[in-house]
């Protein structure tokens, strides 16, 4: 009932070097009525950017794929062709070609086999660090509405090296399930887990 789950996730998140949202707590009343505590949680924008990469906010990229840039529902992942309809949650506008030829570029190479030269060039557009951290990360904290789902899970890319990192959201589902540190429906981290090499570094992490 405290929602602990969320700042303790959150904060293991940032300690492992990975942008997640801040959170606390606020004690709420309207017209003299006491409402209880409740959370509040740091939305995926240019003062999360900015706080996590300070001197980006403005320039920094973040990407929602389970939402439709028309609006909606998306389902979007990394290997589906259809990067250019995931929702631009934030970042300058227009958007840099270069960040969206990374995003491509990635999505791509999704698409096909998990050899070793494809998980090799996919360090060019995805930072290895990120991702290994990530997918540890949801793993421990047991989060089955993440990438794991996938439905929780945001992209953000760098305006300097136009390199691809997971964001963790929605981690109200955390700690509540047994592990499965095997098992992803997000198609970039069990594409990487189809690979020996990159299956190795995550269980390193």
């Amino acid at each position: 009932p405290t929602r602990a789950r969320d700042y303790i996730s959150y904060s293991l998140a940032r300690e492992a070097g990975i942008m997640a949202p801040r959170v606390g707590w606020a004690e709420v009343y309207a017209n003299g009525n006491y409402y209880g505590i409740y959370m509040i949680i740091e939305q995926h924008d240019d003062q999360m950017i900015e706080a996590s990469h300070p001197g980006m906010g403005a320039t920094g990229v973040m990407f929602e794929p389970n939402e439709s840039r028309t609006g909606g529902w998306g389902w979007n992942d990394f290997g589906s062709g259809n990067t250019d309809q995931w929702d631009y949650e934030e970042g300058p506008i227009p958007p840099d070609p270069e960040v969206l030829a990374s995003l491509a570029a990635a999505d791509a190479l999704v698409a096909g086999a998990a050899s070793n030269a494809n998980v090799e060039e996919l360090w060019t557009y995805v930072d290895k660090d990120n991702l290994m951290s990530y997918m540890a990360w949801e793993s421990v904290v047991s989060h089955g509405d993440g990438y794991k789902a996938p439905n929780n899970w945001r992209v953000f890319i760098h305006p300097d090296d136009k390199k691809i990192r997971l964001v963790p959201a929605g981690a109200e589902w955390t700690w509540d399930m047994q592990p499965f540190a095997l098992s992803w429906g997000g198609r970039l981290a069990s594409w990487c887990l189809d690979n020996q090499g990159c299956r190795g570094d995550y269980g390193e992490r």
